[in-house]
């Protein structure tokens, strides 16, 4: 992705603020620090290309555990992603890898 893209992309989403409507009345607003826009069209775009590269750097890591005659490292199904491995101690090297 062109640089100019991604500072475009960051300056939005670095900028962006809300507010909660309770009722009649409206709460003071805050900044969003975390996560992508729900409902805009960007978001799965960027969800995707997150998410592929995620999937991607995986494969190549060879961690994971074996099961049965499958060689995993994750499970994926639409937002949720569970890691895999046999132990505690050889999943900080995954998540590290990945991050």
């Amino acid at each position: 992705m062109p640089p100019g893209i991604v500072q475009l992309l960051a300056s939005w989403y670095r900028i962006t603020y809300a507010f909660v409507k309770w009722g009649m009345g409206w709460s003071a607003c805050f900044g969003l620090y975390a996560g992508v826009w729900h409902g805009d069209v960007l978001s799965p775009v960027l969800f995707n290309m997150y998410i592929d590269c995620l999937l991607r750097r995986l494969q190549l890591s060879n961690m994971g555990c074996a099961i049965g005659s499958q060689f995993l490292v994750c499970i994926v199904y639409a937002d949720d992603v569970l890691l895999l491995s046999p132990s505690v101690r050889d999943l900080q090297p995954t998540v590290d890898n990945t991050c």
